[in-house]
């Protein structure tokens, strides 16, 4: 199963809003792993994921491309899962292949980008860097230990 998948945001879609806005959140989170060597390189990959370190690609463009509408463990290093399983889900059973909620990062999301609709987020650079630093924070308090 999914760490995220487009079909999970469609409910709570308002009128008008792309598939790809849907999964700008997802986007610029794995954007933010894949720039720190925490998704699995492949082959076909490499061309897209070098845009994306370039910055020739938008994360949103870069995700859409690499992921098409969803991510799963097995895109993540280990490293990247065990971040993924406390952060931005919680709870997930691998067995199961689910997670029992939403983790922080859907608080430190909504509160980089304080519009209160989730899905006017473009997924571009400046969203980024504005979100980047929160998620560096909590890797870093992660890699204490203070994140479970």
């Amino acid at each position: 199963m999914a760490y995220d998948r487009v079909e999970t945001w469609h409910e709570s879609q308002p009128e008008g809003v792309s598939e790809e806005s849907l999964m700008a959140h997802a986007a610029l989170y794995l954007a933010w792993l894949a720039l720190r060597g925490m998704v699995v390189p492949g082959e076909d990959n490499a061309a897209v994921d070098a845009d994306l370190a370039a910055r020739r690609l938008t994360p949103l463009d870069w995700y859409w491309d690499r992921f098409a509408n969803s991510f799963y463990p097995e895109d993540l290093t280990p490293a990247g899962q065990r971040f993924t399983e406390s952060y931005y889900v919680t709870g997930y059973d691998a067995d199961a292949g689910e997670a029992d909620d939403l983790g922080p990062y859907f608080d430190d999301y909504s509160d980089a980008f304080p519009t209160g609709e989730m899905f006017d987020v473009a997924g571009d650079w400046d969203d980024f860097e504005r979100l980047a630093p929160r998620i560096a924070a909590r890797h870093a308090e992660f890699l204490a230990g203070e994140l479970n």
